[in-house]
């Protein structure tokens, strides 16, 4: 239900307060629209810092080439591995600054 509502919400801070609440899903979920979100928002960095926390803690499925062609921006790829996203950390041990 979250995800449905995140695809149509336009506000800023509701989207981030929704795909904060992402980050406690008990289950898996498909993050094809946690990355659409993350796409269509340009406007704030707080939205795509949100949706790249909640990837690194509810681990999403359905997203792992996104999460390589992200991996091609040295700073996108340096975030992940900072808020934790474990494949990053077994991929690239020698990302720390």
């Amino acid at each position: 239900m979250l995800l449905k509502h995140l695809a149509s919400c336009e506000n800023n801070h509701a989207k981030s307060t929704i795909i904060g609440l992402l980050a406690f899903a008990q289950h898996s979920f498909d993050g094809t629209l946690l990355i659409q979100c993350y796409e269509r928002t340009k406007d704030s960095e707080d939205v795509r810092w949100q949706v790249l926390n909640t990837i690194a803690i509810a681990r999403p499925h359905s997203i792992d080439d996104w999460i390589e062609k992200l991996c091609e921006n040295p700073f996108r790829k340096e975030e992940l591995y900072k808020l934790g996203y474990r494949e990053l950390k077994k991929k690239w041990k020698g990302l720390e600054t």
